[in-house]
């Protein structure tokens, strides 16, 4: 069963391995190899420095036993910023539970407007889930031109 907890100290490698894993597995079908070596580099990432600011915003890990199989973190303003689950554990609900859990939490902080850039990956996740395409976004990494999608909710 998954069950959602707190950042933790000594996660950082862990959810490192996992968003470069996702990145790489699950947006293949969306993103040129460059594009996912650009955004995700397969070495060279810190997990110390990568993870800094989980421990500063709103951040839940997915668990299974022991074994991170997802993350997710929103910003104390509402911006939702990263939502990775375990390649293998795509389709389980990970993801659902994370966002739903986040968005609860920023409605008891007085946040009624959520705002995600969506991967093509994951617009289909977010449309579902209620969020509306703002605009399209193209952000720049080491020269690469990678697209994704501004959303919005209101909660």
């Amino acid at each position: 069963m998954i069950q959602l907890r707190a950042i933790q100290k000594g996660d950082e490698t862990a959810i490192v391995q996992l968003f470069i894993a996702s990145v790489h597995e699950v947006a293949k079908k969306d993103y040129t190899p460059a594009q996912l070596a650009a955004w995700a580099p397969l070495q060279g990432i810190d997990p110390t420095t990568w993870c800094a600011p989980l421990f500063v915003d709103d951040t839940l890990i997915a668990v299974l036993g022991a074994v991170i199989v997802g993350f997710a973190n929103m910003t104390m303003s509402g911006y939702l910023d990263r939502v990775y689950v375990a390649p293998d554990h795509q389709g389980e609900g990970i993801a659902t539970q994370l966002v739903t859990t986040l968005e609860e939490r920023a409605q008891k902080r007085h946040v009624h407007h959520i705002t995600v850039a969506a991967s093509h990956t994951a617009l289909p996740f977010f449309k579902a889930r209620g969020y509306q395409v703002v605009r399209v976004n193209t952000v720049e990494r080491e020269g690469i031109q990678i697209s994704n999608t501004i959303m919005a909710k209101d909660i």
